[in-house]
């Protein structure tokens, strides 16, 4: 809403501000009541200027004026003691031009989530924001503790001998998926732990894919 051109708030008066609100007004001659928002933080501006007998009051009281879910936005710097229950002073809060406010309006609407890499994926969200093939990480079971471990036998089911020691290996996986949920990428860690017993072992690992589906596979090791 729009004031007049000049907005007295006497001290028998309260000025109600609720839900992302806009008191718009030329002159703030008298701010004796309270100002109170409530709910989406609303805006007590002053476009014009600011009566310094204000800012001379509230530095001569303990009793605030300005309370609540509200900015006040004025050309004067305004004493902390004006401002009570996370009111303040400032003009940046964001409220949406409508017909409840005349089309006033005031400030920059909020950034959308950006997607650097237009796959679709806001930025926020995207493990990969510059890499339109790739999206989201996906690890697997206890990953940051080190994977799986998987103990083999090779005399099994021989009795009398249920060591499972003869390979041990732990394994983890990073699956990488794109904006379709489509994995792109696999990244297996393994690490043998123990091999041993009366036949030469090994071990192999298999991925349930079609054949020549998967390209650029690359091995390394270490200890």
């Amino acid at each position: 809403m729009k004031g007049g051109k000049t907005t007295k708030v006497n001290s028998s008066a309260i000025l109600n501000l609720k839900g992302g609100a806009i008191f718009q007004t030329q002159i703030m001659d008298a701010l004796d009541g309270p100002v109170i928002g409530a709910g989406t933080t609303s805006l007590l501006k002053v476009i014009g200027s600011t009566n310094n007998n204000i800012v001379l009051n509230a530095k001569q009281t303990t009793n605030p004026k300005v309370k609540g879910s509200i900015q006040y936005c004025g050309n004067l710097t305004m004493p902390a003691g004006l401002f009570a229950e996370g009111a303040v002073q400032g003009c940046n809060v964001y409220i949406a031009k409508n017909d409840c406010n005349n089309q006033t309006g005031n400030g920059n609407p909020p950034k959308v989530n950006l997607d650097a890499d237009g796959d679709g994926v806001a930025d926020c969200n995207d493990n990969y924001p510059n890499d339109s093939t790739k999206a989201f990480n996906n690890y697997s079971v206890n990953y940051l503790g080190g994977g799986t471990t998987t103990a083999f036998e090779d005399k099994w089911p021989v009795k009398g001998d249920y060591d499972m020691n003869d390979v041990v290996i732990t394994s983890r996986y990073l699956v990488v998926t794109n904006a379709a949920n489509d994995v792109v990428q696999i990244k297996a860690d393994y690490k043998l732990l123990a091999t041993g017993g009366e036949f030469k072992n090994g071990a192999g690992i298999q991925f349930n894919l079609p054949q020549g589906s998967a390209s650029n596979l690359v091995a390394s090791t270490g200890v």
